[in-house]
């Protein structure tokens, strides 16, 4: 709540302008220089200000000299930065588990427009009316079919009975 509160504050005492992408004084305050000398000036005001605010509030919250110091024991701490080669590693899982999830959604695609479609059941209209209507059709394979074709062809998906087939295509769905 704290660090909410500080970077409330260091945005609007901030030197920037925000809303139009700009700097309020004009290019000499961008880089630190006066117009026309090529030394840096002093800080602006607003600067100096939001900078002992934020150093202010930067002390831990469990300071022992602080009577009323509360520890958060939901508080998240930030994770440590990651390397180079981390990110890297990390972006290429990430592609890999996009790429799974892209061949599972296609397989279960492909296998409902070969069967035809799926045959909706009356008692459980509302979780099929979720579904997409391109799998649906009435002279389609009933779902707890298909599912009993998933559950035997491809386990790896994890999909057992008819339930799990609509949340299946319901998750394809978002």
């Amino acid at each position: 709540m704290v660090r909410l509160i500080i970077l409330i504050l260091l945005w609007h005492l901030g030197p920037k302008d925000r809303r139009k992408g700009r700097h309020k004084r004009g290019p000499q305050k961008i880089h630190g220089t006066r117009r026309g000398t090529g030394a840096e000036g002093p800080p602006a005001p607003r600067a100096r200000a939001s900078r002992r605010l934020a150093e202010a509030y930067a002390k831990p919250a469990s300071d022992p000299d602080d009577p009323f110091a509360e520890d958060d024991p939901f508080a998240e701490d930030e994770p440590a930065p990651l390397s180079r080669e981390e990110e890297q590693q990390q972006r290429y899982e990430e592609g890999l588990m996009r790429e799974m999830e892209r061949m599972e959604r296609s397989t279960v695609h492909q296998a409902v427009m070969e069967a035809g479609g799926l045959q909706t059941r009356d008692d459980l209209r509302e979780e099929y009316s979720e579904i997409s209507n391109t799998y649906k059709r009435r002279d389609g394979v009933p779902g707890d079919e298909m599912a009993d074709y998933f559950a035997n062809y491809h386990p790896e998906l994890g999909i057992e009975d008819e339930r799990d087939l609509i949340d299946f295509l319901v998750g394809m769905r978002r």
